[in-house]
């Protein structure tokens, strides 16, 4: 399961999603793409269900998808904005 970091401030804005970090003070612009997982992630939804809802929505090559899912996900463990249980 995934987990959003406590003490993020969020902000949509036009196409994008801002979320500001209080620890760190750092600001992260996600598309509307990345902002639609981020928002999944914070429902609780797993890789697997983030996976079939994108492949519904964009109806995309299944590992192109998969692909694009797997480095965002890597990026918000890198940047320590969410948590993987």
């Amino acid at each position: 399961m995934m987990r959003v970091k406590p003490k993020l401030r969020e902000d949509h804005m036009q196409d994008a999603l801002y979320i500001f970090d209080e620890e760190t003070g750092y600001i992260f612009e996600l598309n509307s793409t990345a902002a639609l997982i981020w928002d999944m992630i914070k429902e609780g939804l797993s890789e697997e269900e983030i996976f079939k809802k994108l492949r519904e929505i964009f109806g995309e090559d299944d590992s192109k998808i998969m692909s694009d899912l797997d480095n965002f996900i890597r990026k918000l463990l890198e940047y320590h904005l969410i948590t993987k249980e």
